[in-house]
């Protein structure tokens, strides 16, 4: 075709519109494509974090409030804090523990015929978490309801003590029967 009837054509109303609309189109999409998903790819990666960030301090909230609560719990209990310490001291404290069971036997009626503490070793090289503890061997003596009586009192003391080992045995008499029994028990001592 030749050139002047193609310009020709394009002084025609209809082949104007027709060019108009496909230019439009053309730079519409290349304005859509360079232009606006990227501010739309924008908005969308925002609200994203944002539902992110939301949730995050929806978790942020339940731990503040969690910590909140042993707060308070410790407040409420503040004053019986020393018991803890009573119930398990820092250091061994044998001479304490010897004198519980001293004065658990005194107090039960029973009588105690042999006590020997078992090795401690007080230093140690290494920080540890759990708990430690120490052995007491014991031999006592007497009637089984006093026996109970003892055993009752030496655990129902703020120190804890766990007994370890026992063994109750009946002591035999020459004359014959007897209502006496031995128990030989390993108690241990609990410390930090």
């Amino acid at each position: 075709m030749d050139r002047k009837k193609i310009l020709d054509q394009f002084k025609d109303q209809k082949i104007q519109n027709y060019s108009y609309n496909i230019f439009f189109f053309l730079i519409f999409a290349f304005f859509v494509g360079f232009a606006i998903r990227p501010n739309l790819m924008t908005a969308f990666n925002l609200q994203k974090e944002l539902q992110d960030i939301k949730l995050k301090s929806q978790e942020y909230e339940a731990e503040i409030q969690q910590i909140v609560d042993y707060q308070t719990k410790v407040e409420q209990y503040r004053d019986q804090f020393y018991l803890l310490d009573e119930a398990v001291p820092k250091t061994p404290a044998i001479a304490k523990v010897l004198e519980d069971i001293r004065q658990s036997a005194t107090d039960s009626g029973v009588i105690l015929t042999s006590i020997a503490v078992e090795e401690v070793s007080i230093k140690t090289e290494e920080k540890q978490n759990s708990l430690k503890s120490f052995g007491v061997n014991i031999i006592v003596e007497s009637e089984i309801a006093m026996l109970q009586n003892f055993l009752n009192t030496l655990l129902n003391q703020r120190r804890i003590k766990i007994i370890d080992d026992i063994s109750v045995t009946k002591v035999q008499l020459e004359e014959g029967i007897s209502n006496r029994f031995t128990i030989t028990m390993i108690v241990k001592g609990v410390y930090l």
